[in-house]
């Protein structure tokens, strides 16, 4: 409301100069908070993007360790704590919820995967899988025989 009583200018520069004092603090104490607001949502964004990237590179990681388990036995571990010590130091946790990253083992390969960010569990299903969801996750199948 206070806002309307400055009247119609085109940006800053031109902002009226018979515009009492109070208003004009009013108007930089809601611009001020609109650039704080704008920064604030930039910053959040990065972090949640640095934070699905590290989840990407433990999935990533955890996944080779599968692998390896994998070519050594002739099959994947029926739980993640199997892989240890001998091809992680420990099952790597979610950084979402601080819990073990979820493991389930499917038809001839696996699914592992992260909560993601709404910290709900979604079986994995998110937008690198199909469904919806929010989770993050690494499907891998038996690759066929030559």
């Amino acid at each position: 409301e206070e806002i309307e009583k400055l009247g119609d200018f085109d940006g800053l520069a031109n902002l009226p100069q018979n515009v009492p004092v109070e208003n004009r603090k009013t108007f930089s104490r809601h611009l001020g908070g609109s650039f704080v607001e704008l920064l604030t949502s930039s910053i959040y964004a990065s972090i949640r993007s640095g934070q699905r990237a590290d989840t990407q590179d433990t999935l990533a990681d955890l996944a080779f360790a599968l692998a390896e388990y994998r070519i050594d036995h002739g099959a994947y571990p029926d739980e993640l704590d199997a892989l240890t010590p001998m091809y992680v130091k420990q099952p790597p946790t979610d950084s979402f919820s601080g819990a073990a990253i979820r493991y389930v083992r499917k038809e001839g390969g696996y699914r592992i995967y992260s909560i993601g960010f709404n910290r709900k569990d979604q079986a994995g299903n998110g937008p690198y899988t199909e469904g919806d969801g929010d989770d993050i996750a690494v499907d891998m199948g038996v690759p066929s025989a030559p």
